[in-house]
């Protein structure tokens, strides 16, 4: 089974359904809103300061999901999407890991989302790549290969 990180936010009400989607193909799935809440067990909606990271309750469940993040092959940004999310997503871009985009409604046009592998409104375009392991260009919105160092 290969391992992907779904990113997201809290508030996105199509997190769940790419995690089932995900696991219906046999994807070993991490999913960090089944593993508590964030910040010391506050909502994520409520306010915060800087100690807050600190406390150890914090730094249990960045450790949990960092070490989901380095376990996976891939990650799956549901749009819309909050900070943690997008410092996730930019991470596995860095590590040259494959980052693929859902927008299942439009967002707020992001130009850093061009470094995705894939940015499409459907999720089985994801899931086809994701079993097949290829880039393919039949897909809406293909990023990769791109010659990023010309204007």
């Amino acid at each position: 089974m290969t391992n992907i990180y779904v990113a997201s936010s809290w508030r996105n009400p199509w997190y769940g359904e790419a995690v089932r989607a995900l696991r219906a193909w046999d994807f070993q799935v991490y999913d960090w809103r089944a593993t508590g809440g964030t910040f010391a067990g506050r909502a994520p909606s409520q306010t915060w300061g800087a100690a807050l990271l600190a406390d150890p309750a914090s730094v249990a469940k960045f450790k949990m999901d960092m070490a989901a993040m380095r376990e996976a092959a891939a990650c799956v940004l549901v749009e819309p999407a909050g900070r943690s999310a997008h410092l996730e997503a930019g991470w596995f871009v860095g590590q040259g890991r494959p980052l693929y985009v859902w927008l299942p409604e439009p967002i707020e046009p992001e130009l850093m989302l061009l470094t995705a592998s894939l940015i499409t409104p459907n999720l089985a375009d994801i899931i086809t790549r994701l079993r097949w392991g290829r880039e393919t260009e039949d897909f809406l919105y293909p990023t990769k290969n791109r010659d990023w160092g010309k204007a």
